[in-house]
């Protein structure tokens, strides 16, 4: 019995001190070579399911390209949680993946809640992170902190904001607009803030503010009151869950305004939900299936043949984070945090299906932003934008 007594805690020790030192590679395996640890942390149920399940598909074919790729000299592993759409659940599968399982990486979080959270604790235990679709400012640096071990493959709201108040101002000759939001959501706050001061810098009128809440699900009297506003446009700056139900319950009501959206808009839910009723309305991407580049047709057709069907924007965020952590793996001398970090930062007009990346001084990617036209069942490429 004693023996057994101290062999169980010769491998509870070891187990704590494997996760301890989770940010140094794996012993070399059967093959020889050294494992590169991945855990993912994404929204796969609650309100951002669409975003983190997709995510995770796309971050799974990717895997399984380059481990299909002759010369990859390291094994990789892959480890994936759900988060529940949940900032305190993110923080908690997060912990579980650098203590229990070693990691050396984590994919996600795919919303800024989320990403808020295990930024802090990744920044702490000195493991990178690189977000897919958390485009709030503050995931990477605020004025209070500088999270350098936190990346992202998406832009970030400044970015978008600035992005469609010049389309909308330029592009669509837009003078007056009412913005629309989510009071209770930080991705929503946060765009309609950005756009909010962009859109009024380029000569424009923000004649309305109204807020939503991401459990309401009756938007009759919000659509009431909208429709009697003299504007030219609605910017309504939240997730597919409820953009979509309130595009449905509009039906004509909204005809005399073009509409505008950001990323949390372009998924097959909210084509959905809306049931076609999606007027003359516009929204931001990092992606669209009908781009023309060799790069994106492509990943449609490996995309397709995994899966039935193409890509999402989100599923592409998640593929190219997968990308981006194995090309800077490639670069690291070793797989500890700081060497991951370190090569991360210098990634240099990486080719992704995204785009050229590259990171400003806050790590957020500079690339090129997709307007897409949205369809009553598809989104249609509209235009590039990189300001």
């Amino acid at each position: 019995m004693r023996l057994i007594h101290n062999l169980t805690i010769f491998m509870l020790l070891t187990a704590l001190g494997n996760a301890m030192l989770g940010c140094a590679p794996e012993a070399p395996g059967a093959t020889g070579k050294h494992t590169l640890v991945i855990g993912s942390v994404l929204s796969k149920s609650g309100p951002a399911a669409a975003y983190g399940n997709d995510a995770d598909r796309g971050a799974r074919l990717a895997l399984k390209e380059l481990r299909a790729q002759a010369d990859l000299p390291f094994e990789i592993r892959y480890i994936s949680y759900d988060d529940r759409s949940d900032k305190t659940e993110a923080a908690k599968v997060a912990r579980a993946l650098i203590d229990a399982d070693g990691v050396n990486a984590i994919l996600g979080p795919a919303i800024s809640p989320s990403a808020l959270s295990v930024g802090k604790l990744a920044q702490e235990r000195r493991i990178p992170v690189v977000a897919t679709s958390a485009t709030q400012d503050e995931v990477t640096a605020s004025t209070t902190y500088d999270r350098t071990y936190v990346f992202r493959v998406c832009f970030n709201d400044s970015y978008q904001g600035k992005v469609l108040a010049q389309f909308a101002r330029q592009d669509l000759g837009i003078r007056r607009v009412a913005v629309i939001y989510d009071n209770s959501l930080s991705y929503s706050i946060g765009l309609a803030r950005t756009f909010r001061e962009q859109f009024e810098a380029r000569g424009g009128v923000v004649a309305y503010e109204e807020n939503f809440s991401v459990t309401d699900s009756d938007f009759s009297a919000l659509i009431d009151k909208v429709a009697a506003f003299p504007v030219d446009a609605l910017f309504i700056a939240g997730w597919d869950e409820n953009v979509g139900p309130m595009l449905k319950q509009a039906q004509n009501r909204w005809d005399n305004f073009i509409l505008l959206g950001a990323d949390g808009w372009v998924t097959h839910r909210l084509l959905e939900l809306a049931g076609g009723n999606t007027g003359t309305s516009f929204a931001l991407s990092h992606f669209i299936n009908d781009d023309p580049s060799p790069r994106v047709q492509a990943l449609n057709r490996a995309y397709e043949a995994e899966y039935g069907e193409l890509p999402t924007a989100f599923s592409v965020l998640g593929y190219d984070a997968m990308r981006l952590i194995v090309d800077a793996a490639r670069r690291a001398p070793t797989f500890d945090g700081p060497a991951l970090r370190d090569a991360l930062a210098a990634t240099s007009d990486l080719d992704l299906v995204t785009g050229h990346l590259r990171f400003d001084s806050h790590r957020n990617p500079q690339k090129d932003a997709v307007v897409v036209k949205v369809e009553p069942d598809h989104f249609a490429f509209y235009k590039r934008i990189r300001l």
